[in-house]
């Protein structure tokens, strides 16, 4: 929509000149006025709950301006929704929306008049309801990078700069016009993206309006300048190499005045004809303008510094690389404001980026369980430096969306959303094991299958794995056994100490050469009665932090003690640009879980799932890549978006425990098939390692997801409930959720999807206890406020399928070595991938497979570690 419906004025509150309208429209003006200030007056008269602290509050910011507006007076009321349609969904008034002419001009003459038309604007609740008959989707935000701007009806204060990839990674994506072969300013324009499957781009020659910067799969060229009617060349990318050529198709008409030249080669058709446009080529086109002057264009097929978001075109909207939409958007909203700032550069780098995004393949590929478009996102990282160098992500909002999707519902770039990892986690949790107690190194059990019990501990979990496994077995063939084994093993301060006031069993395991029967002293944890037919049943834990917990923490900077509640975002990832999220930015921080090791309600969901990767392991794709970096190279590295080249590689840390260290990095190495005693669970990636002094450790897992499970009705409304900050509250007497007698209107209509009052309250019981396992102790000491409730499902409905490694390049003696390298690798790539879908054997294993034997990734690995 043009934004000439809306009124331009210089202040924040529209003026009556502003709003254009004479006495007669002052009365109309005066009603905007009190819209512009309804938060304020409606804070007094109906006031909204706010929390201060405790988990919901998150250190984040208020929304500013029209969308602080925009999410108090109409998302919070409830006074908006999305509705299904014949083609699509569209956002509709709800019952609770007022009928006064306030609002009606509101909606006419602001940026709600477009943003009301635009369903991908805003952003929506997971569950679904009925109403009149048609699906409907709550409301709950609108895009915080919508607008950035200070008032309902103010020109924006944004940032007018680029936002580019790291320097230095020129690709063959297509072609780049030169804006003036001589002069002053900028010689050639952005590049114009080759994009499988997209759509046709059209550009006119010789026009004054820059070739548009879309993605395309062809690019045809009129010149209706030159007297020509219709298309007379058009330019196709042919392979998916970079390095692809491409086809000039030419078509001659008779009226035309036109030259075209292929690397200064005049080339000539009569009718239809083709030529081959090279890699460093230029395609020229020449034509006999006015009074005689030779009208040029010159397009360079060919490697260009492409931006991820260039700078604005003024009156033109940004455009944004295809595949980095999401998180494009989350920048310029991190630095609305600034618009003084000039260019951004990231690390990011356009060809591995572009590698990521081919494996990873078109939205829509990967279903998960449930059959829907399936999370999946894949890291690059420089392992030595941290610097994050791809982040490919689905789903995503396409390019062309038009109309409301799951991919538009959930386009947040997923690199940076915790997720579980499942058995990845079984690597960094055993190396902060090893190194709090290395006596554990030499513990030796045996697997066999699913199993009821382990060091004589009652813990039935499922295992794939059997026979005789010690710790470098264990990492390759990934035992849940030996996993949930060492486990219970690190509860004690003294592991390789039995118990003395316990009794052997069976069920026998090894401590290098000390064979034993029974647990070791846990001092904070007791046994439940005698023991029973699968080991001593253990209570659950609160106190003081676990040693080992502490060494994760400090080795990989993962939280591992509830403090206060909810997840975190890293604020090492934009060094030089922002130290903590803002309103709006938060996607584009890291999103962490914690381990709650100073919580452990029940012992098995709580503590045990923690080294399978469920429950409280979720960990974003950056930050395990922070992590497998950090192990594989012994350096401290932090994940960085940006300053690429500017910050040196961190020193090699000293490492308290290295045989230790090196013995977790042999299981690691084994993985992927390095000990052809051990096949390891990535031992297909050998045949897609590069030539040379190379050396691979890697980490699989496939996590448990909850996901296509249909919430019932009454837990959907308890969690809208608690989003809505509507009255929900935590009673510590009788150690439950309860939801108020009274509430305001849109709580009310929340509420009533419950189906019954009777429903709701039996829902928050339920929803109690592991609401109460994963909040601070000391929040749950007192009433408060329940801002935050997230669904359990019933049952597992599907897996999915992750990797991390690391590869790295080491001197030919270091390489050829058998031992584990004790130095940093001259250059190392961190490659995590996690999909919420499981097609096929092991498709993480291939995607990575298919990254190694990638030219790009190939080429990268062999620069030096100064090449850019």
């Amino acid at each position: 929509m043009s934004r000439s419906r809306i009124p331009k004025a210089r202040m924040t509150l529209p003026s009556v000149k502003a709003m254009r309208v004479s006495w007669g429209g002052a009365l109309g003006a005066l009603l905007v006025l009190l819209i512009c200030i309804a938060p304020q007056v409606l804070a007094v008269t109906n006031p909204i709950p706010r929390v201060a602290g405790g988990a919901a509050a998150g250190g984040d910011e208020r929304a500013e301006g029209y969308n602080a507006l925009i999410d108090d007076l109409v998302v919070a009321r409830g006074w908006l929704e999305m509705r299904a349609t014949g083609g699509g969904y569209a956002v509709v008034e709800s019952p609770l929306a007022p009928r006064d002419p306030v609002w009606q001009r509101f909606k006419r003459e602001s940026y709600l008049f477009g943003d009301l038309r635009a369903p991908e604007r805003w952003r929506v609740s997971d569950y679904r309801f009925q109403r009149d008959g048609r699906e409907t989707i709550e409301i709950v935000g609108i895009d915080p990078s919508a607008h950035q701007v200070a008032g309902p009806f103010n020109a924006p204060d944004s940032w007018r700069g680029g936002l580019l990839y790291r320097p230095g990674t020129a690709r063959v994506v297509g072609l780049t016009r030169r804006v003036s072969e001589t002069g002053a300013g900028p010689a050639r324009e952005r590049p114009m993206r080759f994009r499988p499957n997209g759509r046709d781009g059209t550009l006119e020659l010789f026009g004054e309006t820059p070739a548009t910067a879309d993605a395309a799969w062809r690019y045809r060229f009129r010149a209706t300048k030159a007297g020509c009617v219709g298309e007379v060349a058009s330019v196709m990318r042919i392979g998916t190499d970079l390095r692809g050529d491409a086809l000039v198709r030419l078509r001659a008409h008779p009226e035309c005045r036109l030259a075209v030249r292929i690397g200064g080669r005049l080339q000539t058709a009569d009718g239809v004809a083709y030529a081959w446009l090279r890699a460093g080529e230029t395609l020229t086109f020449e034509a006999a303008g006015p009074g005689g002057a030779m009208l040029r264009d010159a397009y360079d097929y060919g490697g260009a510094n492409e931006a991820i978001s260039p700078a604005p075109v003024p009156g033109a909207r940004r455009t944004r690389a295809w595949g980095l939409d999401a998180f494009s958007r989350g920048v310029e909203t991190l630095v609305a404001g600034r618009p003084g700032l000039g260019d951004i550069e990231t690390t990011l780098d356009a060809r591995l980026q572009d590698a990521a995004e081919t494996v990873l393949g078109p939205p829509g590929r990967l279903l998960n369980a449930a059959g829907l478009p399936a999370r999946a996102s894949i890291t690059l990282m420089d392992a030595n430096t941290g610097e994050v160098l791809a982040i490919a992500s689905r789903p995503q909002r396409p390019p062309d969306a038009s109309i409301f999707t799951r991919a538009g519902m959930d386009d947040r770039n997923h690199n940076f959303t915790a997720q579980p990892v499942g058995s990845v986690a079984k690597a960094p949790i055993t190396m902060a094991i090893l190194q709090a107690h290395p006596e554990l190194a030499g513990l030796k059990l045996t697997a066999m299958g699913d199993f009821k019990g382990v060091v004589g501990v009652e813990a039935p979990f499922r295992d794939t794995v059997s026979g005789d496994l010690d710790m470098v077995s264990f990492l390759a063939r990934s035992s849940n056994r030996y996993a949930v084994g060492l486990m219970l093993l690190a509860l004690s301060d003294a592991p390789s100490v039995p118990d003395p006031a316990l009794v052997d069993g069976s069920d026998c395991y090894a401590i290098g050469v000390t064979r034993l029967c029974r647990p070791p002293v846990i001092e904070t944890m007791r046994p439940i009665g005698p023991r029973g037919p699968d080991g001593y049943r253990l209570e659950g834990r609160a106190g003081p932090p676990l040693t080992w917990g502490v060494t994760m923490t400090d080795l990989f900077g993962v939280l591992t003690e509830f403090e206060a509640g909810g997840a975190t975002s890293s604020a090492n990832l934009w060094p030089g640009l922002a130290e903590t999220p803002k309103q709006g930015a938060g996607w584009i921080f890291l999103e962490e879980g914690n381990l709650g090791l100073n919580d452990l309600v029940d012992l098995h969901r709580d503590y045990l799932m923690s080294v399978l990767g469920g429950n409280r392991t979720r960990w974003s794709s950056i930050k395990v890549a922070e992590m497998v970096s950090r192990m594989v190279t012994r350096r401290p590295v932090n994940a960085r978006l940006t300053q690429p080249d500017r910050l040196p590689p961190p020193a090699a840390r000293t490492v308290a425990h290295p045989a230790e260290w090196d013995l977790v990095l042999q299981g690691m190495e084994a993985v992927t098939g390095h000990d052809p005693a051990v096949r390891g669970t990535a031992a297909r990636l050998r045949p897609s390692l590069p030539p040379g002094d190379y050396r691979i450790f890697a980490k699989t897992g496939t996590p448990t997801l909850e996901i296509g499970v249909a919430p019932s009705p009454a837990r959907a409304a308890a969690v809208r409930l608690a989003e809505r900050q509507c009255g929900l509250t935590w009673d510590p007497d009788s150690r439950r959720i309860t939801a108020p007698t009274t509430m305001r209107p849109v709580c009310a209509d929340i509420a009533g999807q419950a189906g019954s009052r009777a429903a709701l309250d039996a829902a928050l019981r339920a929803m109690s206890p592991a609401y109460r396992s994963r909040i601070d102790r000391d929040l749950l000491a007192r009433p408060h406020a329940v801002t935050d409730l997230t669904l359990e499902a019933a049952s597992a409905v599907g897996v999915g399928h992750g990797i991390a490694l690391v590869i790295g390049r080491y001197p030919s003696a270091v390489a050829a070595a058998k031992a584990v390298p004790g130095v940093p690798p001259n250059r190392a790539l961190a490659i995590v991938i996690n999909l919420e879908s499981h097609d096929g054997e092991a498709p993480a294993t291939d995607m990575a497979g298919a990254l190694l034997a990638s030219p790009v990734v190939r080429a990268w690995l062999a620069q030096d570690a100064s090449a850019p």
